[in-house]
């Protein structure tokens, strides 16, 4: 009961200062008190973070033109249908819901980093809507097995790695990268300098035996909830 209490009377702080933002000042009660929760559930409840979280959101969906996504856009589609970011079904309440991005499907000459956000925040927004995902937070694997460098995009990595930590309501536990190769490590060792303490420690590589899908615990391939693609 305290703990329901605690989290109203942060929903209803977030809700009240929302509206005092060029972004939220137009919201209906209904979907303020909706995007309260999304936004404190992926900050642990922490106002100002989810403030601030919030207003990184919608500054990049608005500066990318991402606002509206049209599922039968042709770019969208192909993504979509690529099979290139999926969801994985969930394997227990308690745990985060897994998602997989598979680098050797990306074809950088076939597509936009455009339009594989697009797709990617399609599915994410999607996702979202479940509240055990909202609550247990989501775990990424990175999965580069047989991979090629062409397959490769550094900024749309670093592009999806500024979206998932800095700006999107998803409670990111992990990123998980699965099989690097030889010259993925250069890149690697460097992106690492320009991010964050706390995004560093979440980012966590993993010999192409293993699949990893919680926090740090390492499990066999036949355990992992669904199939890598």
């Amino acid at each position: 009961m305290e703990r329901d209490d605690f989290r109203n009377q942060k929903i209803q702080e977030f809700v009240s200062r929302v509206r005092s933002t060029p972004y939220g000042a137009m919201l209906e009660p209904t979907e303020a008190t909706k995007i309260a929760k999304l936004f404190l559930r992926a900050r642990k409840f922490d106002v100002t973070r989810a403030l601030e979280l919030y207003k990184s959101y919608k500054h990049m969906r608005y500066s990318n033109q991402l606002e509206a996504i049209d599922p039968l856009e042709d770019g969208v589609r192909r993504e979509l249908l690529s099979e290139k970011f999926t969801v994985l079904p969930h394997s227990s309440p308690l745990d985060p819901t897994v998602m997989v991005f598979t680098v050797r499907r990306h074809w950088p000459p076939n597509c936009t980093d455009r339009d594989v956000l697009k797709g990617i925040i399609y599915q994410l927004d999607a996702a979202l809507l479940d509240e055990q995902t909202q609550e247990q937070g989501v775990t990424v694997i990175y999965d580069m097995t047989d991979a090629k460098y062409s397959n490769f995009g550094a900024d749309l990595s670093m592009k999806l790695l500024n979206l998932l930590m800095g700006s999107y309501p998803a409670r990111v536990r992990n990123i998980l990268i699965i099989a690097a190769p030889f010259w993925f490590r250069p890149p690697y060792h460097l992106s690492r300098l320009f991010v964050k303490d706390k995004i560093r420690e979440r980012l966590l590589t993993f010999h192409p035996m293993l699949k990893c899908v919680r926090e740090t615990r390492c499990i066999s391939s036949n355990e992992v909830p669904g199939k890598l693609p």
